[in-house]
């Protein structure tokens, strides 16, 4: 793992922080981005660093320069090959600072699945709803919690409806149509749950955006999570909160498959999109 800042207009590795900027980074008084690596090159970046620009300007009424951050990103990568990139934006006095990380791909299975629906709700109405804080204790510690018990990821709730993962957006499929909980309910509305709305809309497959109790999924035929890094996972079992259990089976002609392969075309469009920009470095 490293640790980059900007300084003086230039990327260096972390050796010290302003003890001020390092109160507000450990207090978590910031946001981030994750992205995917691949072949050197941030996948979604563009998107990404919209996303964050917007969030910013939604919490402290400030941009920043996007493009700026856009090319420091495109430096970062190269020093990975295949891995993940995480932009901290903190902030100060109404001043940005920006870290960014690259570490090793965290994830060991990206299908197979095991998700428990949790008892915990989300505040579709609290502060931070669909934002990315740096303090995102609550996720941290349940996913901890369920990975002890043997699961892969948890599902929140929000007014008894399906919501989000801690750290993935849900789907699931029945009748080859695509169903996901609206971003009204405190869900973050994900890079790559977007793009799975592109895909099924340029290929007429049908998706809505739904309100449904847990016990929806027990009729569901597939389901899956998507996250920028995770992509598309399958999910092969979930438990819901009165125990009752779901198995999925997918075959090779399944539609989650489908919506994987798709998306794995428009990150290697992305990446290729921006190679052209590393003359520009």
């Amino acid at each position: 793992m490293k640790l980059f800042k900007i300084e003086n207009g230039n990327i260096v590795e972390i050796e010290s922080i302003d003890k001020f900027i390092a109160v507000r980074l450990f207090n978590g008084v910031g946001l981030f981005e994750t992205l995917k690596i691949l072949n050197s090159k941030p996948v979604f970046l563009k998107e990404h660093i919209k996303r964050l620009s917007d969030s910013a300007y939604k919490v402290w009424n400030k941009k920043f320069d996007e493009e700026q951050i856009f090319f420091f990103s495109l430096k970062v990568a190269q020093q990975k090959e295949f891995g993940m990139m995480r932009i901290f934006l903190v902030e100060h006095d109404l001043e940005f600072s920006f870290f960014f990380l690259i570490d090793d791909f965290p994830y060991s299975k990206t299908s197979d699945l095991c998700v428990k629906i949790l008892e915990y709700e989300r505040n579709p109405s609290g502060f931070s709803a669909g934002l990315k804080p740096i303090s995102y204790f609550e996720n941290v510690v349940i996913r901890e919690k369920l990975k002890r018990e043997g699961f892969d990821e948890g599902v929140f709730l929000s007014n008894g409806y399906i919501a989000e993962g801690t750290r993935t957006n849900i789907f699931w499929i029945k009748d080859d149509k695509v169903f996901t909980p609206p971003v009204y309910l405190g869900v973050l509305n994900g890079i790559t749950r977007q793009k799975i709305f592109e895909i099924c809309q340029s290929s007429s497959i049908y998706i809505e955006e739904v309100e449904k109790k847990p016990e929806t999924l027990l009729s569901a035929e597939e389901c899956f999570l998507s996250s920028s890094l995770l992509g598309v996972g399958t999910v092969s079992s979930i438990v819901l909160p009165d125990g009752r259990k779901k198995i999925f089976s997918y075959s090779k002609d399944s539609l989650s498959y489908f919506l994987k392969s798709k998306l794995g075309e428009l990150e290697k469009k992305d990446i290729g999109d921006i190679s052209s920009l590393y003359s520009l470095l």
